[in-house]
């Protein structure tokens, strides 16, 4: 991702870039501080910006800036004011004062990055069970840990509510055999939430809505 930005009467601008790939060269979400303090990512050099102004979030292909500062922030011509938030496409003006910004995903090859989902595809779902009629993963992988890994950790593979249960080889995995509910999956979800919560302190957050 590339972040250009130049003061509004100067024609002349910087580029900063900040690695939003991964090794399988995916998107990854991104964090941005800006402001006028050494500590920010972008630091703006002006009296006129707050020390830590504003934290710009990439989430696939949407932007989403908060205004941190103590003055407002514009997109386009519309103002973000202190401790709002609001998404913006790429390529829309974002300005803090004395400072117009410029937020640009790099153009991708489009037929290598198919060819890497669909190799991250078919490695993912080599692990699926087989033979069942509903998976889901219900679960994001919290920092640090797999979900995989954390519910088998804590003990929950296997765990079953009615028709539903969290498959015993691959945890991150929860099956609906026949004859489930959605009042069971709901159960069982929480169940595992409050589990994980109670041992760890991690509050596992979802995947999916459930169906």
């Amino acid at each position: 991702m590339k972040i250009w930005f130049n003061k509004i009467n100067e024609s002349r601008r910087s580029i900063f870039e900040v690695e939003d790939k991964d090794e399988n060269g995916l998107p990854l979400d991104v964090e941005v501080t800006i402001g006028r303090d050494v500590d920010n990512m972008l630091v703006l050099e002006s009296p006129l910006v707050s020390r830590f102004h504003a934290v710009v979030r990439r989430k696939n292909n949407i932007f989403e800036l908060e205004n941190i500062g103590l003055n407002v922030c514009m997109i386009g011509d519309t103002e973000i004011g202190v401790g709002e938030l609001a998404q913006f496409d790429t390529g829309m003006p974002v300005r803090i004062w004395p400072y117009t910004l410029s937020f640009e995903l790099e153009t991708r090859d489009v037929l290598a990055l198919t060819k890497r989902m669909q190799k991250l595809w078919i490695s993912r779902n080599a692990a699926r069970p087989t033979e069942e009629p509903r998976i889901a993963m219900p679960f994001v992988d919290p920092d640090g840990m797999p979900a995989k890994d954390l519910l088998q950790t804590v003990g929950l593979a296997g765990l079953q509510e009615g028709q539903v249960s969290i498959d015993g080889q691959h945890p991150q995995f929860m099956i609906a055999s026949s004859g489930a509910t959605s009042e069971q999956c709901l159960k069982l979800i929480e169940r595992v939430r409050e589990q994980v919560l109670l041992q760890t302190g991690i509050d596992l957050q979802l995947n999916l809505q459930i169906w």
